[in-house]
């Protein structure tokens, strides 16, 4: 049986992992987006037993799958699975990392370019619907648009209900109310007498 001990950038934390990853993937969940603060994770299911972490460590839970991180620098370590009785190691931490697929990517920031399947929830092996993404479609280029730079202000003047707001250029010496104002909102937005109520400053006190 094959087994590698990693451990966390800070060296504080060490784990030792044992035979064979059963899946190895890429999740574009937001659960797991928010725990790393990252576009995706990087995932590889070991069985609970053959995953053991010397050192000190924290717990914590989103919803429901507790996350095991380093005490010291944070770095997570594994994503608790007790009711498969299985572990979901930090794959950056894996020389070896291989994965086999991404899953969530209905849930995912950007299209994925890559040869890999790309399921939209999770496989059926997972109990998913095997049911994957087609990236052509109207969203998945949305938020693509809205990642490159270039088209950030394109994409928020197209987006219905997209709000901006406007800062007040006074010249100097001039007290009028009537100054002129840079970054309008969409035409889409609402009306003018909507956005000055909005920007209209509370009363001095005497």
């Amino acid at each position: 049986m094959t087994e590698q001990v990693v451990s966390c950038p800070c060296g504080a934390a060490k784990m030792t992992v044992r035979g064979e990853a059963l899946s190895q993937f890429y999740c574009h969940c937001g659960d797991c987006r928010r725990m790393l603060g990252s576009a995706y994770a990087l995932e590889a299911v070991f069985r609970a037993d053959a995953v053991s972490v010397e050192g000190a460590t924290v717990s914590f839970a989103l919803k429901r799958t507790p996350r095991v991180s380093c005490a010291a620098c944070g770095t997570r370590l594994y994503a608790d699975l007790p009711r498969l009785k299985m572990r979901g190691v930090n794959g950056t931490l894996l020389p070896g990392f291989t994965p086999a697929f991404h899953m969530h990517c209905s849930e995912a920031l950007a299209p994925v370019r890559d040869d890999l399947p790309h399921f939209a929830k999770m496989p059926a092996a997972f109990g998913g619907e095997d049911t994957l993404v087609d990236w052509s479609l109207s969203r998945y280029k949305a938020r693509a648009s809205r990642l490159d730079g270039r088209g950030a202000r394109k994409c928020l003047e197209e987006s219905p209900g997209s709000t901006r707001i406007r800062r007040r250029v006074t010249p100097a010496g001039s007290n009028s109310r009537d100054s002129a104002t840079e970054n309008r909102p969409p035409e889409s937005f609402g009306s003018k007498v909507r956005v000055k109520r909005w920007c209209k400053r509370p009363p001095r006190q005497p």
